[in-house]
């Protein structure tokens, strides 16, 4: 990603990115996005102090900004990778910082270029320990007109130098009078208050005063714990003002040591309030059993112990809370049935719905206030519509359907700003869809009322055909229960091979002579110099029956037969046959790799058989979903499954599903 020029000297570099100048251009943000980058940067270097220093020359302007930190610095290697790449870091694979184990809080690999939406000139001096343990001094120096390439300098430090790093900015721009404003150490809480909560070990400064959480903050109350494992366990909840609210801030519980430290955020099973609130449970049985906390109630106890107590504390405090203006406005609409939402969230993606939605309408509440109950639900629908599909039609609907003044809106766009929910919804309902659908699926192989009725072909063959993803995101269904001479005409159609499709196939069957069926069979293209075709043959088996030789045989006719017929030739043509069931027997266990794989038979091409669990292919969808759902933070049960089935594929459901029972968790 990054080249070296030449060596102006012996230990200067020139570090050049492979983008264009407008590209990154494009990216720069504001004046207070710039500053508070280099901030973040800091705490993600594990500094304990931050400070921001804003100089002003003789005429009053913005000389230059300073941002000093006590972190690890940079030594010249780290700077050559950071300062060659861009929209890449360290971060982007890393989970915390790396000496104090902090939340991080940059992973774009883009923040160091915010800086020059502060000023033209940007210079990194950073002193840090190498790894034989002296001490290195890398100077980096940018320019806006040039924001391709750096200069980096590096030599020993002095001895007794302190580690760290300083930013300077200079060559400020008019919008930087901004910093020099009261309200700036405000808004950076506004920023980071929630971060510097979490992480009491992190201070940040701006100008000599420190920034303060309590700045934006309605109130803090510390409810009472009653945990018998211990006694010492504090609870507090903070509630933030809703105008300037921690964008780093969400309705969540962090389980803390007790000097304050965050081990672990839980999200899932919180009480539900629509106050914006976020609680910190401090204790030392969670510091002594810090490795043990993302099993959460599955921990060893006394954590569970102490864990159940804090949320039945957090619970009653926050239904006491319940009567403010805005929770007593939203029960009023739910009690009318004007409210749009009929159960509390499930999952973080669906809160962060949920409180953009109520802070929109809680905004539009004078104008929704003023209509008749018909027209107040129609408009509430209205929102809700327009927050799941496209938050940035807000605006729209609330100018021209509700009736939100001008004042109004301009805070609703301000808002919206600050949210970015529309891709994140979108990308959450189709994670949380196919979360389902393996659940859903796993239901209809596992249970054991729906294994003794599943059809294989009426009901699990037509759930597969709309789920193809279940064998890999890259494939497309080309066909279902069809032939091997349709196959053979598929294939040609899939190569492109549109004049062969014309004439007469000479039909396509197995050694014994016979028109064989294919359950399904799928396609998809690999770029690779010339386009590669893959075709994925799926035979089915019904869950109750265990695969043995016989059905071994089968599949592998169909490979004989596809492998020795001319008219399948294609050079860059690939076929995996695979056989599926729930259980196979020993023979066909001892016959095939840890893959699954079958010892090839003869024939030409390219071509492999397997054989294959439904256990091993959802482990594998759940392995390639985990990122998606770790980050979004995202569930689902059995009922979920047995939701998404009778919703999405109410005619493929064996009678012990179609009803409304509930069934036991799927093995």
């Amino acid at each position: 990603m990054f080249r070296r020029g030449c060596c102006l000297y012996a230990h200067v570099a020139r570090v050049t990115v492979d983008l264009t100048q407008a590209l990154v251009e494009r990216d720069l943000g504001s004046v207070q996005g710039g500053v508070e980058e280099l901030v973040r940067n800091a705490l993600d270097a594990d500094a304990a102090v931050v400070s921001v220093h804003v100089d002003e020359d003789a005429l009053g302007a913005v000389g230059s900004v300073r941002v000093v930190d006590d972190g690890d610095g940079m030594t010249p290697d780290e700077a050559m990778r950071a300062f060659g790449r861009y929209r890449e870091s360290w971060k982007g694979a890393a989970r915390t910082s790396r000496r104090r184990s902090r939340a991080l809080l940059g992973r774009r690999g883009r923040g160091r270029y915010d800086a020059f939406a502060v000023g033209d000139i940007v210079v990194w001096d950073s002193v840090a320990r190498a790894g034989d343990g002296s001490l290195t001094r890398t100077v980096v120096s940018g320019n806006r007109a040039e924001l391709l390439v750096f200069e980096v300098d590096s030599q020993p430090a002095e001895p007794g130098a302190p580690i760290g790093t300083t930013v300077t900015v200079t060559g400020t721009h008019q919008k930087s009078l901004g910093l020099l404003r009261a309200d700036v150490p405000a808004r950076i809480a506004a920023a980071l208050g929630a971060y510097l909560m979490r992480h009491p070990d992190a201070r940040v400064e701006y100008r000599g005063t420190a920034v303060d959480p309590g700045l934006v903050q309605i109130r803090t109350d510390d409810p009472p714990v009653d945990a018998a494992a211990d006694p010492q366990a504090v609870l507090q909840v903070v509630e933030w003002a809703t105008a300037a609210k921690p964008r780093d801030a969400g309705q969540g519980l962090f389980l803390c040591a007790p000097d304050g430290r965050a081990l672990h955020e839980v999200t899932d099973g919180l009480p539900w309030s629509d106050l914006p609130w976020t609680a910190y449970l401090r204790s030392a049985v969670f510091e002594g059993n810090a490795a043990t906390l993302t099993f959460e109630h599955g921990a060893p106890e006394p954590v569970p112990a102490v864990l159940t107590a804090g949320l039945a504390a957090l619970a009653a405090h926050l239904a006491g809370r319940a009567d403010t203006d805005g929770a007593r406005l939203l029960a009023s609409w739910r009690d009318e049935g004007t409210y749009p939402y009929g159960r509390p969230p499930r999952n973080q993606v669906e809160r962060a719905e949920r409180g953009l939605f109520d802070e929109v309408a809680l905004a539009a509440s004078p104008v929704l206030r003023s209509t008749d109950k018909g027209g107040r639900g129609l408009s509430l629908r209205l929102l809700r519509e327009a927050v799941e599909a496209a938050p940035s039609r807000l605006g729209r609907v609330l100018a021209q359907v509700v009736g939100l003044p001008e004042n109004s809106l301009r805070d609703l766009n301000r808002l919206l700003d600050r949210t970015s929910l529309s891709a994140v919804v979108a990308s959450a309902s189709l994670a949380a869809n196919r979360l389902d659908s393996l659940r859903g699926l796993e239901t209809l192989l596992f249970d054991p009322g729906s294994r003794k009725q599943l059809l294989e072909r009426e009901q699990l063959h037509r759930f597969l055909e709309d789920e193809a993803w279940v064998f890999g995101d890259e494939y497309a269904m080309t066909g279902s229960e069809i032939g091997l001479t349709e196959a053979l005409r598929r294939h040609l159609k899939a190569l492109g091979r549109d004049e062969l499709l014309g004439t007469k196939a000479t039909p396509v069957t197995t050694a014994d002579g016979r028109s064989r069926r294919l359950d399904l069979m799928l396609t998809r293209t690999v770029a690779a110099g010339v386009g590669r075709l893959d075709h994925l043959v799926v035979e089915i088996k019904r869950p109750s029956l265990t695969l043995s030789a016989s059905e071994v045989t089968q599949i592998e006719q169909y490979a004989h037969a596809v492998s020795h017929d001319e008219q399948f030739a294609g050079r860059d043509v690939r076929w995996d046959f695979v056989l599926v069931g729930n259980d196979m027997d020993d023979f066909v266990r001892d016959s095939v790799d840890s893959d699954g794989v079958r010892p090839r038979v003869s024939g030409k091409g390219a071509y492999r058989v397997r054989v294959l669990t439904w256990s091993q292919i959802l482990a594998s969808c759940r392995q390639r979903l985990e990122f998606v759902r770790s980050s979004l933070e995202l569930q689902s049960g059995v009922a979920d499954g047995l939701d998404y089935l009778r919703r999405e594929h109410p005619d493929r459901l064996p009678q012990a599903l179609s009803g409304g029972q509930d069934v036991a968790e799927a093995g």
